[in-house]
C-alpha cells in the first residue's frame, strides 16, 4: 500500500551540530577492537570540526592492550593516570576509562566498545520531550492526507531507550502514594497523555506509526534495524517492512518482534558492509 513518510533528526541540548559530531565519533569508536574491555566516556568539550577518529581508535586500542583486566578494581572514580585516557585535539576534550568485560564475555568479539556515557557535570536527561516535540511538528505539518502518514525520527541521544519512546507515545507514568498509609504500595498512574492520546481518547489517528532509529547513518544500514511503533488506533494501518523491528501494544504491555529479514539481506548487501572506515579522511585529517 502507499503511505507518506516525514523524517527528521532529534538531538540533545541546543547545539545540534555539536551533538551530531559527537555522536558520529561515538558510532565510529563503537566499531573498534576494545579487547577485554568496554569503555566509559565523558565528553568534556565537543569541538567545532570533525576530529581524526581513526587515530583516536588506534590510540585507544594501544592503551587498552597495555592493561590487565584482572589487575584489581577498575573503579570509574580511579584517578590513576594508567586508568584514564585523556584525549585532546584542537577544541575537543574526551576522557575514557576502562571497564573490564566478564571472563566469559572476553571469548567473543566486542559488539559495542562504548559501555557507559558519563556526563561531565550533573544534569537531568530528558529524552521524552524532544521526541514528543518532533512528533508534534511532523504530525501537524500537513492537512488531511489521502494516505497514512509514517513519522521517521533518528534519535541523536546516547541515552534514549524503549521506555522513553513508550512514555512519549503512551504517556508519562507517575506514582500515586497514600500519605495516610505509608506502608501501602505506590500505584502507577498516567500523569499526562502521550502522542497516541489517552486510553479511550486516541489522538493523531492519521499517523500509522513511528519509525524510530538511534544514531542512524549509512555505515549502519546493513546491520541496524529501526523500530516501527504501531499506532494502536490508527485510522489506517500499514504493514511493517520485514527489516523493521516492530513494537505494538498488547494486553500485558508492549510486545516487540524482531525483524523477519536481516538488514543486509533486505538491501542485498554483503554482511559487514561497508568494509573499512565508514568516513575515510584525507591524509591531512587522518
Amino acid at each position: 500500500m502507499s503511505y507518506y513518510v516525514e523524517a527528521r533528526c532529534t538531538f540533545e541540548g541546543e547545539d545540534r551540530g555539536a551533538t551530531a559530531r559527537l555522536q558520529t565519533v561515538y558510532d565510529l569508536l563503537n566499531g573498534m577492537d576494545s579487547g577485554a574491555f568496554h569503555l566509559a566516556v565523558t565528553s568534556i568539550r565537543v569541538g567545532t570540526q570533525a576530529p581524526p577518529t581513526s587515530k583516536l581508535r588506534r590510540a585507544l586500542e594501544t592503551w587498552l592492550s597495555t592493561l590487565d583486566p584482572d589487575a584489581g578494581d577498575f573503579s570509574l572514580s580511579d584517578e590513576r593516570p594508567e586508568r584514564r585516557f585523556e584525549w585532546v585535539w584542537h577544541d575537543w576534550h574526551l576522557l575514557f576509562r576502562p571497564m573490564p568485560r566478564s571472563v566469559n564475555a572476553r571469548m567473543t568479539p566486542v559488539r559495542r566498545a562504548l559501555g557507559a556515557f558519563i556526563p561531565d557535570a550533573a544534569s537531568f536527561v530528558d529524552d521524552i520531550t524532544p521526541l514528543r516535540e518532533a512528533l508534534s511538528e511532523k504530525g501537524s505539518k500537513y492537512g488531511k492526507l489521502n494516505h497514512p502518514l509514517v513519522i521517521a525520527i533518528n534519535i541523536g541521544s546516547g541515552f534514549h531507550d524503549d521506555e522513553d519512546t513508550k512514555q512519549a507515545l503512551y504517556g508519562r507514568v507517575g506514582w500515586r502514594i497514600n500519605i495516610d498509609d505509608p506502608d501501602a504500595e505506590a500505584t502507577p498512574v498516567l500523569t499526562d497523555p502521550g502522542y497516541w492520546g489517552w486510553p479511550g481518547r486516541p489522538a493523531h489517528e492519521h499517523v500509522a506509526g513511528l519509525l524510530l532509529a538511534g544514531s542512524m547513518h549509512y555505515s549502519r544500514v546493513a546491520r541496524y534495524a529501526p523500530t516501527f511503533w504501531l499506532h494502536p488506533y490508527a485510522a489506517q494501518a500499514i504493514a511493517p517492512l520485514p527489516n523493521w523491528r516492530v513494537a505494538r501494544a498488547a494486553s500485558e504491555g508492549m510486545e516487540y518482534t524482531d525483524p523477519a529479514v536481516l538488514p543486509d539481506q533486505h538491501f542485498d548487501l554483503p554482511a559487514g558492509w561497508p568494509v573499512g572506515e565508514p568516513f575515510p579522511r584525507s591524509s591531512r585529517g587522518a
